[in-house]
């Protein structure tokens, strides 16, 4: 079982999936949030769990992109796995406190720059809002 939650500024909403393949185990729900609720909805997202019965699956987890900081980042060298481990630190000083207290994955394809450099575009999460 797996379940997708997507979070917006208006609605929680949810799919749980029995398998890979649409069936009759899947299902849905959606939770509005009140006006100007702000903040993390935990409390939404524990509801939506326990109502498709779904408190012990494996979760996804779209958060809105005004909770993350988007940042392209280059290097020397085009390797991915070198690019993978020494990403964050080329963060520091580009994001609103020490890159620890981040959660950062790439946003999308590591490109050719230069000659034998290359750039990412990465997303920065703070691990308190992800966390709660």
């Amino acid at each position: 079982m797996f379940v997708g939650i997507e979070i917006t500024s208006r609605s929680v909403r949810a799919v749980r999936r029995a398998g890979r393949r649409p069936g009759a185990g899947d299902c849905t729900a959606e939770r509005t949030l009140p006006p100007g609720e702000g903040g993390v909805p935990a409390q939404a997202i524990r509801e939506l769990l326990d109502g498709l019965g779904a408190s012990d699956a494996t979760v996804g987890v779209a958060v809105p992109s005004a909770w993350c900081h988007f940042r392209t980042v280059c290097f020397p060298y085009r390797r991915a796995g070198r690019v993978e481990r020494t990403a964050a630190y080329a963060l520091e000083g580009r994001i609103p406190g020490p890159v620890e207290s981040f959660v950062i994955e790439p946003a999308g394809p590591l490109r050719a720059a230069g000659e034998n450099g290359s750039r990412l575009l990465v997303a920065a999460c703070a691990r308190d809002r992800i966390k709660a």
